[in-house]
């Protein structure tokens, strides 16, 4: 893939990637809405990357992967890579995805503020996550102050799909800061508890602005020009072939 060339835009916008890398190299060829905005990048992630075996026991035995800073950067040449060494983060427990999302959620707040770079919006994401998200800067232009703006994963109230979500600086900005991993545990319903308790609200965007995560099934289904209901349907068909995510 071609390095990704900036682009101009009214906007300074951030864009946390948090998390595996896993299949960054298919999820970013749906990546032109964030880039056509000239979006800064600033992603943490470990320095492994594996499909989980608690969540896929039946999955691949050896598709543990070394990851380095250029996987990301021979893409997206300006983007500030964190390769974290899980094993540095002891008080971190293995076991709950939750406290490892909010570390690398924190971790990129981090980078992103030591930069000194003054921004408008910050976008969060995962580098393993395939967009379709058409006119989205309509959607930045009409962020309001203590909104946050996520893709949806279904008519679910009460409910925070953290796979794609926005907001105005400050107020992505207090999200994170301010999340103790102790008190998430069931992450869409305590992210939502939590985000009530600061006094923000949660927009959906409509149902034609998606986003998905890309499973390593799709490698068998890899065509040139993959699009968002290739993606969705190869998840299907990893779900009936290893099982559901517990």
């Amino acid at each position: 893939m071609e390095k990704i060339m900036e682009k101009e835009n009214c906007y300074k916008i951030a864009v946390l990637v948090c998390g595996q890398l896993r299949e960054f190299n298919i999820g970013v060829k749906s990546w032109d809405c964030l880039f056509d905005l000239n979006c800064d990048f600033y992603f943490s992630t470990w320095d492994k990357s594996s499909q989980s075996k608690k969540k896929w026991p039946n999955y691949l035995d050896n598709n543990e992967i070394k990851i380095t800073k250029n996987m990301v950067t021979d893409t997206i040449p300006n983007a500030i890579v964190s390769v974290l060494n899980e094993e540095d983060y002891g008080y971190i427990n293995k076991d709950k995805i939750t406290d490892k999302q909010i570390l690398h959620w924190k971790n990129t707040l981090k980078i992103c503020m030591d930069s000194n770079i003054k921004y408008d919006v910050i976008i969060v994401t995962r580098p393993d996550v395939f967009l379709h998200l058409p006119d989205l800067l309509n959607y930045i232009n009409n962020l309001k102050e203590n909104e946050i703006r996520n893709t949806s994963f279904g008519d679910l109230s009460n409910f925070f799909e953290d796979i794609f979500f926005m907001g105005k600086f400050n107020t992505i900005k207090t999200f994170i800061e301010n999340l103790k991993e102790s008190e998430i545990t069931y992450i869409h319903e305590d992210l939502y508890t939590y985000l009530i308790s600061l006094n923000f609200f949660l927009n959906s965007f409509p149902f034609d602005l998606k986003a998905t995560e890309v499973r390593p099934v799709i490698n068998e289904l890899y065509i040139k020009n993959i699009d968002y209901d290739t993606v969705k349907l190869s998840n299907s068909e990893f779900i009936l072939k290893y099982g559901e995510q517990n």
